[in-house]
């Protein structure tokens, strides 16, 4: 008997510093969408930032000869999200679009993240979301302050083929290390990427 494959996948990357030892609001997101959404054929996966994406991309696109690519829906935080625009990137490269990205604060990192002074200057630096991407969902915070990181400016590489989910930048007052933890990423994730989770949120 074949095994179905995976119709589509939901994959949180969190950030920097948010091991397994800590319950995130990445994390939550992922256990969320996994209680109320994972089945054989729909999978939920989170990941760190330093996640192997070679081998995601191969998982991801391991599918038999006639059968339609899956769903990929992306929900990143911080450096997870220049994780996520990697794996995106790789995606493309095989041929293979990404349905949403949810980007909560996203920071670039250099190729050495922790010698690397790119995260200090977030707001200098841009994140370009590849043309594979249908549909995006920014949310960015502008909280002053020289100890809050705050995030990169993001930009599509398409802007005609790319839809925004909601305006093109969400501005928060909530500092950088709570971005992830902001009610209406979270709401709008779980109504796109879960909506049977969205719907019991909405009434308990």
């Amino acid at each position: 008997m074949a095994i179905q494959p995976v119709d589509k996948w939901i994959i949180c990357f969190s950030g920097y510093g948010q091991t397994d030892k800590f319950h995130t609001g990445i994390s939550s997101l992922e256990d969320a969408s996994y209680r109320t959404c994972a089945s054989p054929t729909v999978r939920v996966e989170l990941h760190g930032w330093q996640a192997d994406i070679d081998y995601l991309a191969d998982r991801i696109t391991d599918r038999p000869i006639g059968i339609n690519n899956p769903v990929v829906i992306i929900i990143a935080y911080s450096w997870g999200v220049a994780t996520a625009l990697d794996l995106i990137e790789e995606l493309r490269r095989r041929g293979y679009d990404v349905a949403i990205l949810f980007s909560s604060d996203g920071i670039s990192r250099g190729p050495i993240p922790w010698l690397s002074f790119r995260s200090l200057l977030g707001p200098q630096i841009t994140l370009i979301i590849p043309d594979n991407v249908l549909r995006v969902g920014i949310w960015r915070q502008k909280t002053p302050g020289l100890r809050n990181l705050q995030g990169s400016r993001i930009i599509l590489q398409d802007a005609d083929k790319t839809k925004y989910i909601q305006p093109p930048s969400i501005s928060s007052t909530t500092t950088h290390s709570s971005m992830d933890e902001n009610k209406d990423f979270r709401r709008l994730a779980l109504e796109f990427s879960c909506p049977q989770m969205a719907q019991t949120l909405r009434n308990p």
